[in-house]
C-alpha cells in the first residue's frame, strides 16, 4: 500500500468516521430522532408538555416516520409537528422510535435530577 493510501486511511479513521458517528450534518445541525410506529388507533395530541389534551386523531392520519422536535422526552412527551402546528404526544402512544434509549425513565427523570448525588433512587423502573 502506498504512503498516500496509508495517510488517507489514517485520516479517515481518525477524523472523518468519528465525526460522522456523532450524528451531525456538515452544517452542524443534529439528525432528528423519528417516531417509527404508533401504538393504538387513536392518538391524543397535547398543546404543551404539561398541558391538557388539544384533540384526538386517528393514527392513520399521521404520516410516519414523524420527526421528534424536542430533545428527548419532556415530562414523558415528544414534541412533533402535524399540519404545520406543533403538538406533544405521550411516550405511551409511541411504539417505536430511533431515539437512543435512556436508562432513566421519564417518570423518574425529575427524581434523578433532584437526587443526582444520592446512591438510591428507589423504585424508578
Amino acid at each position: 500500500m502506498g504512503a498516500w493510501r496509508k495517510t488517507a486511511a489514517f485520516l479517515a479513521v481518525t477524523f472523518v468516521i468519528p465525526y460522522l458517528a456523532t450524528g451531525q450534518f456538515w452544517d452542524g445541525s443534529a439528525m432528528a430522532a423519528e417516531i417509527k410506529k404508533l401504538r393504538g388507533s387513536k392518538i391524543v395530541l397535547y398543546g404543551d408538555p404539561k398541558g391538557k389534551k388539544v384533540k384526538t386523531i386517528s393514527a392513520k392520519e399521521i404520516a410516519l416516520p414523524l420527526a421528534i422536535l424536542s430533545d428527548g422526552a419532556v415530562n414523558g412527551r415528544y414534541q412533533v409537528e402535524l399540519s404545520g402546528r406543533k403538538f406533544w404526544i405521550t411516550k405511551a402512544q409511541v411504539k417505536e422510535t430511533d431515539a437512543k434509549n435512556s436508562k432513566i425513565t421519564a417518570k423518574c427523570q425529575d427524581i434523578a435530577k433532584a437526587h443526582a448525588s444520592s446512591r438510591g433512587l428507589g423504585n424508578c423502573n
